[in-house]
């Protein structure tokens, strides 16, 4: 079967290796397509992260064949992968934190990823989608299910005003999920015009540019004291951006390490309290998986507008060249087989 490595910075080739096997509670999934995010982009320009594994973890695959202990899956299904693995088993896992289990291990890191014709997948990480459900619906449960876990994880509140800070594809799903779990408001601060255009589509009520002064502008008049909750979703964005839109207790979800640090001290006195948000989990014994699942499958937003380029996987370097240019109109880039 042919897959992609990395062998340096800027370096990914297609290669033929052998056909995975499974075990019986796994199953072997004929992938379809699969998605580019921005930490995939981060290891295709790192020399340091070449890894003996295909990269890619934003999976809409078929189920190709089953592990004898596996129930609720069949050959044919469409289906969606959460790639960061789980034990199931530990103190963490059984709270529902699956991202804070200590024997994780990532798909396209530490286990084969997504830009391979076939991969195989422990059985409990993956989610069978309706029948009809087009792969790249089934795809994009990922990164939407990353705006999901932030919006709970923050405890966002219906009517909350919540301002977004870097429109990429984390952010866009920020918006998503923050729409439909009842915010009053969503504020969004834009770089680029097709970043403005996806977020109004996707339910922001107000859009603005990147300065200071125009997220200041948008907030003030649109809250009393300021926004509820900022999402920090680029590295881009200095931090005393987002606490200056907050209100006095408000609350922020970084995506990302802070830059800018010289604004620090605000979080200290308007008493902000600040969330780290990694990947997805389970809350209320739902897992934002799922939430994100019934996001996409209700109709009520076109989250695969996102997708901006195609690639077939024999141009899989193209695909990551584009992903990186977000100037060019690049969102979400998918690699097809």
């Amino acid at each position: 079967m042919k897959t992609a490595r990395f062998f340096g910075s800027r370096d990914i080739r297609i290669i033929e290796t052998e056909m995975p096997t499974i075990d019986d509670d796994e199953v072997l999934l004929k992938v379809h397509v699969c998605g580019i995010c921005g930490g995939d982009s981060r290891q295709y320009f790192s020399a340091t992260q070449i890894q003996d594994v295909a990269p890619g973890h934003e999976i809409g695959a078929e189920v190709w064949q089953v592990g004898k202990a596996v129930k609720g899956l069949n050959k044919g299904d469409a289906v969606c992968v959460e790639p960061w693995v789980f034990c199931g088993k530990c103190e963490d896992c059984l709270n529902g934190e699956t991202n804070h289990c200590e024997y994780r291990q990532f798909m396209s890191y530490h286990l084969p990823g997504g830009l391979s014709e076939y991969i195989a997948a422990p059985a409990h990480v993956v989610y069978r989608m309706p029948a009809g459900t087009s792969y790249e619906t089934c795809l994009l449960v990922e990164p939407l299910s990353v705006g999901v876990h932030a919006i709970r994880h923050c405890g966002m509140k219906s009517g909350e005003t919540v301002v977004v800070f870097g429109l990429g594809s984390i952010g866009l799903s920020a918006i998503v999920a923050a729409r439909h779990l009842g915010a009053g408001k969503v504020i969004c601060s834009a770089k680029y015009p097709h970043q403005a255009e996806l977020a109004r589509k996707l339910g922001a009520d107000v859009v603005v540019g990147s300065q200071r002064d125009e997220v200041m502008d948008a907030v003030l008049s649109n809250t009393n004291r300021g926004a509820d909750l900022a999402i920090m979703a680029s590295l881009g964005v200095p931090i005393g951006v987002g606490l200056d839109a907050l209100k006095n207790g408000g609350r922020m979800a970084l995506y990302v390490a802070p830059q800018n640090l010289e604004d620090f001290g605000k979080a200290v006195g308007k008493e902000i309290v600040m969330y780290g948000c990694d990947a997805y989990s389970a809350m209320d014994r739902k897992r934002d998986y799922e939430v994100a699942m019934e996001i996409l499958l209700s109709g009520q937003v076109d989250f695969n507008s996102i997708v901006t380029h195609r690639f077939p996987l024999t141009k899989v370097k193209d695909a990551f060249e584009a992903s990186a240019s977000r100037s060019s109109g690049a969102v979400k880039v998918l690699v097809t087989f």
